[in-house]
């Protein structure tokens, strides 16, 4: 899936969000921030890794936008990592003509986007949002054009390696796909007749089987036939898609906010839609205020059978009357189109008027394709590229296809992997019968990952699996997407977790499919996860096996989520928790057995609490109602004596009931003591988890330093490291003591007076998806503190330490090529040394300074650069303009001297300088793929090194060799702003002296 980064001006937040849900709608992964980010906050960092894990960038240009330094960056930042940047030509409905004009004035006035201006841009102030939004879909570069005449005649013997791969997988077609695909050409025309008929009501449901490919029909079928203008006009018809959830009004507000706003109308999208079951139909008009009567408001609901498997019934209810009002209202203009499996068609039976609808000309099955419409969704989209069948492949796949209702997401994935085993243009039947053709496919894919998976992972694997999937009370079993923050497993950590979800989403494996919703209503959209398609579900025996096994434990635990979420929703008030001694005693059995999610866990902690604290509350009121009858006892003894047989009876029923009132007061005095207990038992482990947690802070340092060096540490408030695996402490305890800024730099000389700076123990993730080079990022941990030079090693140092001062040149000047005069040499001599191999570099830190001295690792220079928080650069998270020398020695002819006061600002966490150069540093460890399997121990390096010279034949992969070294930083010569970053990183030779190679040294310990 591609990635999109939409870069805007506050100002412009209505587009912005509306262009975001479009392009998601139309198959892409969006990054954007829907906040005014200040400079400085933590989302800097955000937006570094958003525009860097993005494919292109699209711009959306207003005064505001321009002269947005923000936006400014983030068109910098695409350009210099070369990623295409779109730009979009907005106007706000305030805005005049001029206002336009003024946009493009202001893109010459800025270097960053001066070159704007030469891309051709799409001109939303021009056409207008709908019939504009299709011409960006037009130009963004992942559509698929047929290959020329020319290009599909070359020899299909050929090995190219540029096809783009046609196939889906088990992902649905989106609208970029219209050009891939097949086979459903009359169905689409059907849909397109039906919508154009002039009916009462306005609205249309396909249905069909799970897997007959309803949502690809939709979405690269008939949409972009609405959008070209298949029906009168439609090309210019607001269009929304969305999924129902489990709070379908409201998913239905949030994409209709951003439409109803680009619009100028009010936000209150929510209110109107909950407080009448007119709310659509009113918004509708409004929006369409102005347009032709024939215009429509397009509504697609995917996934509709959402409504009844995900959503309450009271918030099913109300959704469905929006709907049913709005598509039956006489002369209305909204024109809704949805897509529902049909093994939920008995649903309908609850709600008449709903029926009422699918019963009319309302409805198109989705029925099997034809043998010549498989055909052609088969062979058209591998002729588009220009792939090649063995003979009678196809044959044999449409047979198989035949044989397998439902197949088409099989299908898909199978010419998915028949493609990733192409042999130049040809898709071979020896490929197809490998992987077991289209039902074996999927299995074996499936099969394969967890064959490879350790055992606790495999374990990890089942139940992850087996929470994404609900089953009904007919025992149907269906995906269910999941907040990625409710999969937690008890005894599991949450890193495993993560790296499970990431493994089995990967392109390369996509069983499980994670997105991040795209929403303004807060800050940190929620990421859900699912999985990829109800093929796994039905096809992989694994699975059908768990699902099987704890189909029981499914069913309930989905309804009991279902509970949990509504009490979540509503700030966990105690009013939504279980109700009644039964219904908590049935949770609470439940919770022992299965294999809950922390939400469901404290909704049934929660319940069952509240049930306690309703017992004792009871039981007060008992107590109290006895005093009462005890009271009147006594006032019924001086009654008359003709009420003396009543008082009799009535003296009776009180000594039953003080017979409850000394039960009452014995429970209630065991429960209070029990209640005391249990708060000192959690007084003493408060007391002991304090000690334990502070005592593990003190553990990462040094406690004279702390003692010395952090006054009032005491008063910090304990962090919960006791609680934290070792190296995590570590990294903990470092960032308590980095808060205290730079006045808690620990600096030493230990010799020829050298200052080297402490690097305390913790951890750190090294490398950077912005990098090529530095890919994966991996964590790295440092148990204990290490030294690094303060300073890159000089001229003087260099030369006094090697005794050569007579002899040796310096160099201040890369075309300087000769020996300087002794005055030159002064001015010289705190620079930074030049033109150093890494033989010298080596050599010198280990032979000219004090014993255990030597060149870093590059994982110490990175740690050491961007600590524990992994900034990108030394000095934080701030990009470094437009005063670049208080920070780095940058694009210059010359080096500069080395020291303190000299760019402050450019120092690291721990205080050493220079780290993004100005000399690019030598350090001891091989260049090579991330992650190292040994970034330690000089001796455990060595280890390494020998192996590999002993196993490495292939002399052209010099990435293994001992000869080729890592080199950081070096930013003085060059305009590349790379140099900058604290991931910068490449190899050479090490008997390579090139004019900006320098270095420092580093040692384990004190001396």
């Amino acid at each position: 899936m591609t990635h999109i980064f939409i870069s805007y001006s506050h100002d412009d937040a209505v587009f912005a969000e509306r262009l975001a849900k479009d392009l998601k709608d139309a198959g892409f992964e969006v990054w954007i921030d829907f906040r005014g980010i200040q400079a400085g906050t933590e989302w800097e960092n955000q937006i570094f890794k958003g525009v860097s894990g993005c494919e292109f960038l699209i711009v959306c240009l207003t005064p505001a936008a321009v002269g947005s330094d923000w936006v400014r960056r983030e068109v910098l930042m695409a350009r210099s990592q070369h990623k295409p940047v779109f730009p979009v030509l907005v106007k706000k409905q305030a805005e005049t003509s001029a206002g336009v004009l003024q946009t493009l004035k202001l893109l010459l006035d800025h270097e960053e986007t001066r070159k704007l201006s030469d891309i051709q841009m799409v001109d939303f102030e021009r056409y207008g949002y709908e019939l504009a939004f299709p011409m960006l879909l037009e130009g963004l570069p992942t559509r698929i054009s047929p290959v020329s005449p020319d290009a599909s005649s070359t020899s299909l013997d050929d090995n190219p390696t540029d096809i783009p791969n046609p196939f889906k997988g088990l992902e649905a077609f989106q609208q970029t796909d219209a050009s891939l695909f097949f086979g459903r050409e009359a169905l689409i025309q059907k849909l397109l007749q039906r919508l154009s008929d002039q009916r009462a009501d306005r609205f249309l449901a396909i249905t069909g089987a799970s897997g007959s490919g309803k949502s690809s029909l939709v979405r690269a079928g008939l949409i972009p036939q609405i959008r070209a203008s298949a029906l009168p006009e439609s090309g210019s018809w607001p269009l929304i898609i969305f999924s129902p959830g489990p709070l379908p009004t409201e998913s239905l507000s949030q994409r209709l906010l951003p439409v109803v706003n680009n619009y100028g109308l009010p936000a209150s999208v929510l209110d109107v839609l909950k407080n009448r079951a007119e709310g659509l139909h009113v918004l509708t008009e409004t929006l369409l205020n102005e347009a032709p009567r024939t215009a429509r408001l397009v509504l697609v609901i995917d996934q509709f059978e959402e409504v009844f498997t995900r959503a309450k019934a009271i918030d099913a209810a109300h959704f469905l009357d929006l709907l049913v009002t709005a598509a039956a209202q006489p002369d209305g203009r909204t024109l809704i189109i949805l897509t529902m499996r049909a093994d939920f068609f008995d649903r309908l039976s609850a709600y008449r008027d709903l029926a009422n609808l699918f019963e009319q000309d309302n409805l198109v099955i989705a029925t099997e394709l034809a043998p010549e419409e498989l055909r052609r969704s088969i062979e058209k989209p591998a002729e588009v590229v220009g792939l090649a069948y063995e003979h009678g492949l196809v044959d044999t796949i449409l047979e198989d296809v035949r044989q397998q209702p439902g197949s088409l997401p099989l299908l898909q994935y199978a010419l998915k992997q028949l493609y990733e085993a192409r042999q130049g243009r040809w898709l071979k039947t020896e490929a197809y019968t490998v992987m077991g053709g289209v039902r074996g496919a999927l299995a074996g894919h499936a099969d394969t990952i967890f064959n490879q998976l350790l055992p606790n992972q495999q374990d990890l694997m089942r139940r992850l699996l087996v929470r994404l999937v609900e089953v009904s009370v007919t025992g149907e079993a269906t995906r269910r997407r999941v907040n990625r923050e409710h999969l937690t497993f008890s005894g599991v950590d949450s890193a495993q977790i993560t790296d499970l979800v990431d493994l089995l989403a990967a392109p390369d494996n996509r069983l499980l499919v994670a997105n991040r919703e795209v929403t303004a209503a807060s800050d940190n959209a929620p990421v859900t996860v699912e999985i990829s398609h109800e093929a796994l579900v039905r096809e992989w025996p694994k699975l059908r096996d768990w699902i099987k096994e704890d189909e029981a434990n499914l069913q309930y635990g989905g309804e009991l989520l279902k509970d949990a979420q509504d009490w979540d929703k509503h700030d966990r008030d105690p009013e939504f928790l279980l109700q009644g001694e039964r219904r908590v005693l049935l949770a609470q059995l439940w919770l022992e057995k299965a294999d809950a999610s922390d939400l469901q866990r404290d909704f049934v902690t929660n319940s069952g609490a509240e049930l306690q604290n309703k017992i004792i509350i009871k039981a007060v009121e008992n107590t109290k109602m006895v005093e009462f009858a005890l009271e009147a006892e006594t006032n019924a003894r001086r009654a008359e004596a003709a009420e003396r047989d009543r008082a009799t009876r009535f003296q009776r029923a009180a000594q039953i009931a003080g017979v409850l009132v000394l039960m009452a007061i014995v429970g209630i005095i065991a429960a209070l003591w029990t209640v005391n207990e249990a708060t000192k038992r959690s007084d003493q482990a408060d007391q002991a988890l304090a000690t334990a947690q502070f005592s593990s802070t003190l553990s990462a340092f040094d406690e004279h330093r702390l003692k010395t060096r952090i006054p009032g540490l005491g008063q910090i408030p304990p962090t919960p490291l006791a609680t934290l695996l070792p190296v995590d402490a570590f990294a903990m305890a470092t960032q308590i003591a980095n808060a205290y800024g730079h006045d808690d730099d620990v600096i030493k000389t230990f010799d020829h007076g050298v200052e080297m700076v402490q690097v305390p123990a913790g951890c750190f993730f090294m490398g950077s998806n912005f990098v090529s080079d530095a890919i994966p990022i991996n964590q790295v941990c440092f148990e204990k503190a290490f030294w690094i030079d303060r300073f890159e090693v000089t001229n003087e140092q260099f030369d006094g330490l090697k005794g050569q001062a007579d002899q040796e040149s310096y160099f201040c000047d890369s075309n300087q090529d000769k020996t300087i005069t002794p005055e030159e040499r002064a001015g010289c001599a705190q620079r930074p040394r030049e033109s150093v191999t890494w033989f010298e570099a080596s050599s010198f830190c280990q032979k000219k300074r004090m014993i255990g001295t030597r060149l870093p690792t590059e994982a110490e220079w990175e740690y050491a650069a961007a600590g524990p928080d992994s900034y990108p650069y030394p000095w934080g998270r701030e990009f470094p303009q437009p005063n670049v020398e208080d920070y780095a020695v940058f694009n210059q002819k010359e080096t500069a001297d080395v020291g303190a006061g000299l760019r402050d600002k450019g120092r690291s966490w721990v205080g050493a300088y220079d780290m993004s150069g100005s000399v690019s540093e030598w350090v001891s460890t091989l260049y090579n793929d991330y992650p190292y399997p040994v970034p330690g121990s000089s001796a455990e390096l060595q280890q390494w090194i020998n192996s590999n010279d002993k196993n490495n034949n292939d002399t052209n992969n010099i990435r293994v060799l001992p000869y080729i070294r890592v080199l950081r930083g070096g930013s003085w010569f060059g305009n590349n702003t790379d140099f900058f970053r604290c991931d910068f990183r490449f190899g050479n030779i090490v008997d390579n002296g090139d004019y900006n190679y320098g270095f420092r040294c580093a040692r384990s310990s004190e001396p």
